[in-house]
């Protein structure tokens, strides 16, 4: 049996949710459901499920040494790093805190594990270097294309149905794919789960179909054809999780859109400590620089200003019924509303509102 463990800042349970799509729901392939603790990691691996010949779990951190121990658990033949960002930012000490945090897994792979990184990363040089010190075998997803096991060579936001074309190259050859949904990070989720199957040794063009049957679960980038009163919209429902390069990933996305109406429903990103007021500025920045109808900010009073900084954004400090009912009333045929937050901002009760409205 062999057994992957999936890693990283942002994107290890979708990743593993395109991979449980390839794989179907057969016998062959094993994707579990655990929280990535080590405690639902070890509850899931004690558990009697159907044998196979692939188990794959996730293994998240928000403090230091958390994955060494749930690497040794696992013990896996293949380790994927979707990414290493500023998520949890605040509960490390610093930057350089949080990268030996997300490499430490590299250190503790059996001999002759394979490592699937992300060619995109800010870190992609010292990912590399680790993987070579442990002498492991690396897969890199995207990046520089002489450098990539499977590389990013074009894709394209089809603006009416909100899903994207995308064109890779790997050593087989070009593959052509479509997703159900919009977003740099999808892209590349999709390219991570692409070298993970060539890690496996298995051919890509067997399995691109099912990556294209892949669907986003609410409140992980989710599209939402909906109408009121004779409106059509849409809404990308992402409520789950927002770090920060998530968020600017959503945010660059949206402004890539060519629909007139655009709305920016998001709220405050959490677990960034010092770095709260620095990265909402950023945020508000970006904002900034966008053309959308409305700017709506869920969050803390003492965030206000700093999201007011250089644009007037609406904030308030919940979501609730009311601001639910008069963003949707807002809209015009065509907006595209994007609601992106962390699961505990609740936006989810937005998504819920504009669901109940609909008569689609």
């Amino acid at each position: 049996m062999v057994k992957i463990l999936v890693t990283g800042s942002e994107g290890k349970t979708t990743l593993k949710a395109i991979m449980r799509q390839m794989f179907g729901t057969g016998a062959s392939a094993r994707i579990l459901d655990n929280l990535n603790t080590y405690r639902t990691v070890s509850a899931e691996l004690e558990l009697d499920g159907p044998s196979s010949d692939i188990t794959c779990l996730e293994a998240g951190t928000n403090s230091p040494g958390e994955l060494v121990p749930i690497t040794q658990l696992v013990n896996p033949h293949i380790l994927v790093i979707t990414s290493i960002t500023t998520a949890h930012l605040g509960c490390f000490d610093g930057e350089e805190g949080l990268v030996k945090e997300k490499l430490s897994p590299i250190s503790v792979l059996k001999a002759g594990a394979s490592v699937v990184y992300p060619g995109s990363s800010r870190h992609v040089a010292r990912i590399r270097q680790e993987v070579q010190k442990y002498g492991h075998r690396g897969w890199q997803f995207g990046g520089d294309v002489h450098e990539a096991s499977v590389a990013l060579i074009k894709k394209e936001i089809d603006a009416k149905r909100l899903r994207t074309m995308v064109e890779a190259q790997a050593a087989a050859g070009l593959v052509k794919y479509e997703l159900k949904t919009i977003g740099d990070h999808y892209v590349t989720l999709s390219l991570a789960a692409l070298t993970t199957l060539l890690a496996l040794g298995f051919d890509l063009n067997e399995y691109i179909s099912k990556l294209e049957m892949f669907e986003p679960f609410p409140g992980r980038g989710q599209i939402l054809h909906v109408c009121h009163d004779g409106i059509k919209y849409d809404v990308v429902d992402d409520t789950y999780n927002a770090s920060p390069e998530a968020m600017k990933a959503s945010l660059r996305t949206l402004a890539a859109l060519p629909n007139v109406n655009k709305i920016a429903l998001i709220g405050q990103m959490l677990e960034l400590g010092t770095f709260e007021a620095e990265i909402h500025d950023q945020i508000a920045k970006q904002l900034s620089e966008m053309k959308l109808k409305k700017a709506h900010f869920i969050g803390p009073e003492h965030l206000w200003p700093i999201m007011n900084r250089y644009r007037e954004v609406e904030c308030h400090p919940e979501i609730n019924e009311a601001i639910a009912l008069a963003i949707i009333g807002s809209v015009t045929p065509g907006t595209v509303i994007l609601a992106k937050a962390s699961r505990k901002i609740q936006l989810d009760k937005f998504v819920t509102i504009a669901k109940d409205l609909s008569h689609i």
